[in-house]
């Protein structure tokens, strides 16, 4: 005779993942925020080893442990990413290209001892590079970290015209505090709801800005820079505007590269 019993439907099981604290300006402001990877990378270590299996586990080396590391992955390498751009060690970034793919590959860590080894060199290596890339950072303003954010994730999604307007736009906000600072009353009359062409027009040789009182915001930028931000908002003029160009994943990255270069100049940093 049947069973009439009706069988207990079991649920499929939960993966749960870690769920690293957002900063509202983008990864590149929490890793300013917190000084680097380091404080991140512990608080995921301790949480992932809890999780690790104390017995052999086909199924959570093959599923499990991929969906476990991936939202700590994603930031590692965007992490990497931001190190390349701030242009501070080719050597560095090979490194932790490296130690991503140790961690990365679950086959490289099928026993507790295995990851524990691993991820205890990234943490070694990451108080080296933290500090290379907070140095770098510190001075940013918090919505240019949040739009060089934006750039490097539409890079990532490529939606190449979006990470060129993102990426330029950080360019032009620290124009604009950098002419603030230098002349603030001139800078509230005339510069403050200027467009990065209005600005830029500073640096020309036919500039319409021949008064004397411009002096000092021309010594501003300096002149190994003048064709660099042309191309920044010829760039940005194709990405926000209908024209009929195409921006290639190349041009976009290559776009961000030449951003970080004004970024980073140490008299534009405020």
């Amino acid at each position: 005779m049947l069973n009439s019993r009706k069988r207990k439907k079991t649920s499929p099981t939960k993966i749960d993942k870690y769920q690293i604290k957002k900063s509202k300006y983008g990864p590149v402001g929490l890793i300013r925020e917190n000084k680097g990877l380091t404080s991140t990378s512990k608080n995921f270590n301790r949480w992932f080893l809890k999780k690790f299996p104390t017995e052999r586990d086909a199924h959570f080396f093959s599923h499990v442990y991929h969906s476990r590391f991936g939202q700590f992955g994603r930031l590692f390498q965007f992490y990497i990413e931001l190190y390349e751009y701030l242009d501070i060690s080719s050597s560095d970034v090979s490194h932790l290209k490296q130690l991503y793919y140790s961690l990365e590959n679950s086959d490289a860590n099928r026993k507790k001892e295995d990851f524990k080894r691993n991820f205890l060199f990234l943490l070694r290596k990451l108080e080296e590079t933290d500090e290379n890339i907070y140095s770098r950072l510190k001075d940013f303003y918090n919505i240019e970290c949040y739009r060089i954010s934006e750039g490097m994730n539409c890079l990532s999604s490529r939606c190449n015209l979006a990470a060129v307007v993102m990426i330029v736009s950080a360019v032009e906000n620290r124009l604009h505090k950098v002419i603030e600072k230098k002349e603030k009353s001139l800078y509230e009359k005339e510069f403050k709801k200027a467009t990065l062409g209005s600005i830029i027009e500073l640096w020309r040789k036919d500039t319409r800005y021949k008064d004397p009182k411009y002096d000092r915001l021309k010594n501003i930028l300096p002149e190994k820079h003048n064709h660099l931000i042309e191309v920044l908002n010829t760039y940005r003029i194709f990405s926000a505007h209908a024209k009929e160009e195409f921006i290639s994943s190349q041009m976009a990255k290559a776009i961000i590269l030449l951003s970080f270069l004004l970024l980073m100049d140490k008299s534009l940093r405020i």
